[in-house]
């Protein structure tokens, strides 16, 4: 979002190194929305005229407009680096331990995010789907955050899911300790880091989540 203002910065004080901080490309995101249900013959064309014209706009601020950009997963490092960014550096993300006093319900499963943004909605409707066969026994999968409509919708369509809707972080803190586990099923690339599975370590929760709900991290 602030990447045009680069020249402008350049054109002011041109022996300024000009530094990006990251949170991952736009074309990235856009990538998953338009792929999303079956689209139109026009609007693949539309689809595929935005994905030029964004990948354009950030090979220019890679090859021209900016110094160094850091960055939050090697992902997105590959990406910048294939791009013509000159310089990138990685930062992965840290942990805080602050462990929940657990209280784990049998069956019950968690997750927490941002439910309206595509890449987190997609994987939890396909979760929610798979778990739909294990419903008779005792799985119970308890949503939190924003979204309110596609909360609403899924606890509707199965009689598993509770919608908790946002919460306040001390009341998300006492509703995770009685999660058995914390998921996290993103399954499609999107862009930035999983920055809520930092927050699952850091409270000690066992987490269940794939290869790329794993991203921006540095593991051993």
């Amino acid at each position: 979002d602030l990447a045009p203002l680069a020249r402008h910065l350049r054109a002011l004080v041109p022996a300024a190194p000009i530094v990006a901080l990251s949170h991952g490309n736009a074309s990235g995101d856009y990538l998953q929305e338009a792929l999303a249900g079956r689209p139109s013959a026009l609007r693949r064309w539309v689809a595929r005229w935005k994905m030029k014209a964004l990948q354009a706009q950030e090979r220019r601020f890679f090859r021209t407009d900016l110094d160094l950009v850091l960055c939050l997963s090697d992902e997105e490092e590959r990406i910048d680096r294939a791009f013509g960014a000159r310089h990138v550096m990685l930062v992965p993300r840290t942990f805080t331990p602050s462990p929940l006093p657990w209280r784990p319900q049998p069956g019950r499963v968690g997750i927490v995010g941002t439910l309206d943004h595509y890449p987190n909605r997609a994987g939890v409707e396909a979760f929610a789907q798979a778990l739909s066969l294990q419903a008779g026994k005792g799985v119970e999968l308890r949503l939190v955050g924003a979204g309110t409509a596609f909360g609403r919708a899924l606890q509707a369509r199965y009689s598993f899911v509770t919608y908790l809707g946002a919460l306040s972080d001390e009341a998300l803190r006492e509703e995770a300790a009685t999660w058995s586990l914390f998921a996290h099923p993103l399954f499609w690339m999107a862009r930035g880091a999983s920055t809520k599975i930092a927050t699952g370590v850091d409270w000690g929760l066992p987490i269940v989540t794939t290869k790329a709900g794993l991203r921006g991290y540095r593991w051993r």
